[in-house]
């Protein structure tokens, strides 16, 4: 944690470090421009030398090899004490990047020991030192930058398994070899060439480029390989090999473009600045072994407190501690273990030896207790096992033994400390609870068989009462959607009726008594098939409903459904077509009645459920069957159903969706009906159908050819008449159905009311808080509760959500008390069902109105 600190300290002055080096660096040439001169290369001439001056112009001749020689030593010696530093703190904390590392500096000390040694001529070398010096140098230089940064990178990526000690030592060993081969073949060369490549251009601009080459391998050190070095190993010596760059890339900049000839000044500050580049890293290397050594001795000195207060508090513990020194292997065992095995104090038996804590094991327990104990070592798994040991007297106790071990920067294991305890008694509790849990066993399989079969038994009930509350919940949405179709019907009837018997001859004009008519007809009708299909049901399912076959004619039964249906399918805009299939017998023995009002429910449902396309009637005769059988199939291109949909389509009280019962109305009794009527004449209605690509219903009727036919035609008409009264108030009538809107509006504009409408939920909230923003609200809402896009109840309460404070009043077909509670619940003000009875309806928005102003103006 210290030397983290340290890093972190030194991170932070690491700009001011770099600036200092870079100004050391940028120094020399700046006094070399001020004038200094930094060369030792002397010209002395030996021609005019005599005896007395012969050493002091020796002397001068040898100036500039002297300061050579002293500088590549200084650099030299520098290399080789950090490789040395970086081996001997490799003892410390074990990371094998600092021993290769080590061998890099070393070679490189190595190749400039042999520059020096052969500029020197200590060393047997061929060619001349006018080539051997510049290009010894230049290659030993880019020997030093390649193996430094192979030295280095080859750390920089993430190790996925930890190299164990064999593999360590042969990684360095490697490397090591491979880098004294490479230094070999390097000094071989340059010492037995005759002729070296020529190395200096003194007219060139770049004097010396070969030190380009080594300059490359720098610069790449400098900005990828060491600071990544840095990340993985952070250290106080990783940051000094990335500030060491400094100097080693100045020395090659000075070299390559200021040295022109031996021992000038740029020849001297470059080898000046390679000792530089040794320095620095021998430095950080220093600075953090010395850090190391002072964390280390504090760390000694803390944990000497802590084992004493470690020793008090055992003392007083009531488990046994053990604490086991896995490098020295040696163990400890904290009195309270001795008393627990019944060992005296001073008992000469007693050892703190790991040999004799394992002979105190029972020998059956202790493979399973080495086999938890090393998988805690190698993986870290928790260490709690249970094993039994032997007391002084020979009687076996049961115990906890807990612990845990501590590793090293290296992930090995070095100390493992934990507690144990005596568990016996909890152990023969176990043992009479099992012995318990056996004599149970017999009485649990008994009682679990009985209550196998209470669960059945309640399974099958909850089976039963969900069946029941589906059941229920079906009835209830069935009769509320059947109060509907019956009441939307009626509001229409009703109050157009209400309307004729209310006029006088004067006012003949305010609306069209045939449109009236036609409407009254047109409700009527749908009502009558409401009642019919009602009646229809009751029949079948009390088992009153008989057929009455008679001879028919199929394409009599065709011809007569088209004139019914056509006008319907055909004012939609859609396309209509009936297929008999000629081969049909002229009479068939079928009841026509019922034949046709499958067709018609079926042909209905089609046109109402499609909205472009075509719908179409074939009839075929079955070949495929031995009993002559007719094949009827109605199709249609409408919005089709899903497959769940399709399953519940022809169950009692249940419809496929509905939201879509919402938009198209229907009370669902009509399909129930054909597949009755279709069972009854031996036959059974299909589906085949996909979610907005239309429906297919088919069912075949088997036959008796005769010789006869009938035919039956039916007529109705029915008509009323009502009064009205004034109302001068400012209404919104939210209604989705023409003809209530014709009739509510007439009704209301006649009793001198203003009436605004909107044909669903969503219009009719937005209009309301329009005008009340504007501050015209107003005075009723009538709100049909049954619309699409948005019903009623969510209009209704979208609105008081907003703080709409007018008086709203349900208007709906749905007519039980649950439907005004719910009504209420939402924030309607009043209810009002329909069929619409004008002087109720008059009287309550006269009573709600004058409640409203009555408020507003106490308010």
């Amino acid at each position: 944690m210290q030397t983290e600190i340290n890093i972190q300290r030194i991170k932070c002055h690491s700009c001011k470090w770099k600036f200092g080096l870079i100004l050391i660096c940028a120094l020399p040439l700046i006094l070399m421009i001020l004038g200094v001169d930094f060369s030792t290369a002397k010209s002395v001439s030996f021609q005019n030398v005599t005896e007395s001056n012969f050493i002091e112009s020796a002397h001068q001749a040898l100036h500039g090899s002297f300061s050579h020689t002293i500088l590549e030593w200084t650099a030299v010696c520098t290399a080789f004490f950090v490789g040395l530093l970086c081996f001997a703190y490799y003892n410390v904390n074990r990371n094998y990047s600092l021993p290769i590392i080590g061998i890099a500096l070393i070679c490189s000390g190595a190749m400039d020991a042999f520059h020096t040694l052969a500029a020197d001529r200590m060393i047997t070398a061929t060619a001349d030192n006018r080539d051997l010096i510049p290009f010894t140098w230049a290659i030993c230089r880019l020997f030093n930058s390649v193996i430094t940064m192979i030295g280095v990178g080859i750390f920089i990526f993430p190790i996925k398994k930890k190299l164990s000690p064999n593999l360590t030592t042969a990684l360095i060993v490697s490397v090591s070899v491979l880098f004294m081969v490479i230094s070999f073949v390097t000094v071989t060369y340059c010492a037995n060439s005759a002729v070296l490549p020529k190395t200096m251009f003194q007219e060139n601009a770049i004097k010396r480029p070969y030190d380009i080459y080594p300059l490359t391998p720098y610069l790449v050190c400098a900005f990828y390989v060491f600071p990544k070095y840095l990340n993985r190993y952070p250290s106080i010596f990783s940051l000094s090999l990335l500030l060491s760059v400094i100097p080693n890339i100045a020395t090659q900049l000075y070299m390559a473009l200021g040295s022109s000839q031996l021992h000038d000044s740029c020849f001297n500050i470059a080898h000046a600045l390679k000792a530089v580049s040794y320095l620095v890293p021998m430095i950080g290397l220093s600075y953090e072994i010395v850090h190391n050594y002072q964390n280390a001795t504090e760390t000694e000195n803390e944990y000497r407190i802590i084992k004493d207060r470690f020793s008090r508090a055992v003392k007083g513990s009531s488990v046994g501690i053990w604490d086991w020194n896995i490098e020295e292997k040696s163990l400890y065992l904290s009195p309270k273990i001795k008393q627990l095995l019944d060992y005296e104090e001073n008992d000469l038996e007693w050892h703190e030896t790991v040999e004799f804590y394992e002979s105190l094991i029972v020998s059956a327990d202790l493979p399973y207790l080495k086999v938890s104990l090393d998988d805690h070592l190698k993986n870290s798994a928790p260490f709690n096992v249970e094993v039994r040991l032997y007391k002084i007297s020979g009687d076996m106790c049961w115990f906890n033994i807990r612990g845990e071990a501590v590793q090293n920067k290296a992930g090995e294991p070095i100390r493992m400390a934990g507690s144990i305890d005596d568990i016996t008694i909890k152990k023969n509790a176990e043992l009479d609870l099992d012995r318990y849990a056996s004599e149970m066993e017999e009485s649990k399989s008994h009682i679990e068989l009985q209550a196998s079969k209470i669960v059945k038994q309640n399974e099958m009930l909850e089976v039963s009462q969900l069946e029941a509350q589906e059941a229920s919940r079906a009835k209830s949405e069935f009769l509320a959607n059947m109060s509907h179709e019956i009441r939307t019907p009626m509001t229409a009837i009703i109050g157009f009726t209400d309307l004729l018997l209310s006029q006088d001859d004067a006012d003949h004009s305010d609306l069209d008594k045939q449109d009236a008519l036609e409407r009254i007809k047109k409700n009527g009708n749908h009502l009558l098939e409401v009642i019919n299909n009602i009646l229809d049901i009751s029949k079948i399912e009390a088992g009153k409903m008989e057929l009455e076959n008679l001879p028919t004619s199929i394409k009599h039964v065709a011809d007569t459904i088209e004139s019914l249906i056509s006008e319907r399918i055909l004012s939609k805009g859609l396309k209509f077509h009936i297929n008999v299939d000629p081969e049909i017998p002229q009479l068939v023995n079928i009841d026509p009645t019922r034949l046709r009002q499958i067709l018609i429910n079926l042909l209905s449902n089609a046109c109402k459920f499609t909205e472009k396309g075509e719908i179409g009637l074939d009839i075929q005769l079955d070949h495929s069957v031995k009993l002559p059988t007719i094949h009827f199939s109605v199709s249609d291109t409408g919005i089709g159903l899903t497959e769940k949909q399709s399953q519940k389509l022809f169950k009692e009280f249940s419809q496929a969706d509905s939201s879509t019962t919402r938009k198209y109305g229907g009370t669902g009794l009509g399909l129930i009906i054909s597949q009755r009527f279709a069972k009854m004449m031996g036959g059974e209605i299909t589906i085949q159908s996909e979610s907005g690509k239309g429906c297919t219903f088919s069912f075949g009727l088997p036959i008796q050819i005769v010789d006869k036919s009938s035919q039956t035609d039916e007529k109705k008409n029915k008509s009323s008449k009502t009064t009205t009264d004034k109302l001068e108030k400012k209404i919104l009538l939210v209604e989705d159905g023409p003809d209530n809107q014709a009739l509510i509006s007439f009704i209301l504009k006649k009793a001198g009311a203003t009436v605004t409408l909107a044909e669903n939920g969503k219009e009719g909230m937005e209009k309301a808080l329009q005008e009340w923003e504007a501050g015209e609200p107003f005075d009723v809402i009538l709100m049909d509760m049954q619309m699409p896009i948005m019903d009623g109840y969510q209009a209704t309460k979208a609105l008081r959500d907003k703080n709409y404070q007018r008086t709203i009043v349900a208007l709906t077909a749905h007519a039980m008390e649950s439907d005004r509670i719910k009504c209420l619940e939402v924030g309607c003000d009043e209810y009002f069902s329909k069929p619409v009875d004008r002087a109720k309806l008059i009287h309550l928005l006269h009573d709600l109105t004058t409640q409203n102003e009555t408020s507003l103006a106490i308010t």
